[in-house]
């Protein structure tokens, strides 16, 4: 099956996600780590996650949310 948003592949291309459609309850310990780390830099406001789409890895790993 194709994984495509919004019409463009986004895998097997250079720095394209990597869709995963994980829930909440499931994270990997990295998008787990991540989370955590972005609501520790934020003062007044909680993200909590309810999906994680997928992950983005270029020089480093973008992961990307539904909160």
């Amino acid at each position: 099956m194709e994984k495509t948003f919004g019409g463009i592949e986004l895998g097997g291309i250079l720095g394209g996600y990597e869709i995963l459609g994980i829930p909440a309850n499931k994270l990997p310990q990295d998008a787990a780590s991540a989370i955590g780390a972005a609501n520790a830099e934020i003062l007044g406001a909680t993200f909590s996650p309810i999906f994680y789409v997928g992950k983005q890895t270029v020089n480093g790993v973008n992961h990307l949310f539904i909160a």
